[in-house]
């Protein structure tokens, strides 16, 4: 019974720094399914988008896929005409920590957002963004997002042009 409750431990509500909603939901075979409702850079919230994912099944300590703090996971999303004809994808790579030293639980990633391109300028890589993201179980006072903003912390959607 442990291992079904560590594999479905991240099932919940989670937000970002400056405020955009993700519900997941893990299941006992490592994958992860649920909703991505972005808040844009004016603060008026976006709609929501499905996103699908895998984590590592593997209990912290027990393998070398799995550190002895953290659990692996990963989640993208396709961003259908959310502006105009225009599609982008986005992708999410981290590490789920449970909390243990006091600091809540924890989703710490990384993230690329791929617009379509024209142009093969630079290898394609003039349509693709980076940046990192942190989410937790509390959403964020206003102050806090606001100083996230302050910070040039954007999010891993895409905003008209």
């Amino acid at each position: 019974m442990r291992r079904l409750s560590f594999r479905t431990i991240f099932s919940g509500t989670w937000y970002n720094r400056i405020g955009s909603v993700m519900n997941l939901t893990g299941d006992v075979f490592g994958r992860l399914f649920g909703t991505y409702q972005s808040i844009g850079s004016a603060g008026e919230e976006g709609r929501k988008f499905t996103l699908n994912g895998h984590f590592d099944t593997s209990p912290p300590g027990k393998t070398n896929s799995s550190s002895e703090n953290g659990t692996p996971m990963k989640w993208m999303i396709q961003w259908h005409q959310q502006y105009g004809a225009e599609s982008s994808t986005s992708t999410w790579s981290g590490v789920y920590f449970a909390g243990e030293t006091g600091s809540g639980e924890e989703i710490l990633t990384q993230w690329l957002l791929t617009r379509k391109s024209e142009s093969e300028e630079n290898g394609g890589w003039v349509s693709t963004s980076i940046g990192n993201e942190w989410f937790s179980r509390l959403r964020p006072s206003d102050e806090v997002v606001e100083k996230a903003r302050e910070f040039g912390f954007v999010s891993a959607h895409p905003e008209p042009e």
